[in-house]
């Protein structure tokens, strides 16, 4: 696509553009090292000083052009677009899809990935009582962001978390500390700006599960219902350790259409139990968590997400810039 220029843009790109470069070819870094994912990741109305917010940007990962968005979630509902703000203090999981730099509610944040310890918790919680919910405080210091990476660690739970994303999916990896009560809670209803208004999930086999999730403007989302919403994200979610201990939670709200075998895991003696109702969240039971170490499938997935920003910027520099002045 061409772009229409003024002469002083023009230049001033020109310049942006050669000093890029330059620094690459004296430093031996790749573009993509530059990248700052955090860069306009707040809602804060006050630090704007406008009722709008600041960026409204996440800090996960994405790959150019993927379906994918993987990024952690501070906050649900609200004109909070990105369902991410810098300065929350709290986790609620960590999504698979997002939108970027949009007021209005905002929408997707679907499909909600927890890892928690100890007793179970099935609501969320709220900022200024985490402990009543699954949601965690963090360590910031131990937040990083970078192209095709975000890793913190959780600290109710002493869990490290690791996010990457292919062009098609993503990729999580928790790191537990030792004990007998861990698991994956995955939320099928909520949205940033509001629930999905119907669910499927189905065992797949011993290390997998697939379903959707129904978002309509009746469960809010892109401004508030008012966006006229209308989507089904669908979902296959393969496990490294087997699905040994499962079942689902209830909002006793929403209409669950699958059928999920299995019991909850239970709050800290390893057991599973069986929770009634209308479910609208999976719950997965970690068998015999460790702390572990080393390669496996999630460094695989990273590499590929950083070979495809070092693909775009290879294109780029191959390219070059092109504007009609």
């Amino acid at each position: 696509m061409e772009i229409k220029l003024n002469l002083k843009q023009a230049g001033v790109l020109a310049i942006a553009a050669v000093a890029a470069l330059s620094v690459q070819a004296r430093g031996g870094k790749r573009l993509s090292e530059y990248v700052n994912p955090f860069i306009g990741a707040t809602t804060n109305t006050q630090m704007a000083k406008a009722e709008h917010g600041l960026g409204k940007t996440f800090p996960g990962v994405a790959t150019p052009w993927g379906m994918t968005q993987v990024s952690p979630n501070t906050i649900t509902g609200g004109d909070n677009g990105s369902g991410y703000s810098y300065e929350h203090t709290t986790i609620e999981g960590f999504a698979l899809t997002q939108m970027s730099g949009i007021g209005w509610y905002g929408d997707l944040g679907n499909y909600l990935v927890m890892p928690t310890t100890g007793p179970l918790h099935t609501y969320r919680g709220e900022a200024e009582r985490p402990e009543e919910g699954y949601r965690s405080r963090y360590d910031k210091e131990s937040e990083t962001a970078r192209a095709g990476y975000y890793a913190v660690r959780l600290t109710d739970y002493d869990i490290r978390a690791e996010l990457t994303a292919t062009p098609h999916g993503g990729g999580m990896r928790f790191t537990y500390p030792e004990n007998e009560c861990s698991r994956i809670q995955i939320d099928l209803a909520r949205r940033v700006g509001g629930t999905s208004v119907r669910q499927y999930v189905e065992r797949v086999d011993d290390y997998a599960i697939r379903g959707w999730m129904r978002c309509t403007p009746d469960g809010g989302g892109w401004g508030n219902g008012g966006g006229k919403a209308d989507y089904t994200v669908y979902f296959y979610t393969r496990f490294s350790k087997p699905l040994e201990c499962y079942g689902v939670w209830s909002a006793g709200k929403r209409d669950f259409a699958g059928i999920c075998r299995g019991g909850a895991p239970g709050e800290g003696d390893g057991t599973s139990r069986p929770h009634g109702g209308r479910p609208f969240g999976i719950l997965y039971g970690v068998p015999h968590a460790r702390r572990r170490t080393g390669a496996d499938a999630h460094g695989h997935l990273l590499c590929q997400s950083g070979r495809s920003g070092g693909e775009l910027q290879s294109r780029i520099e191959g390219k070059g810039l092109r504007a009609v002045l």
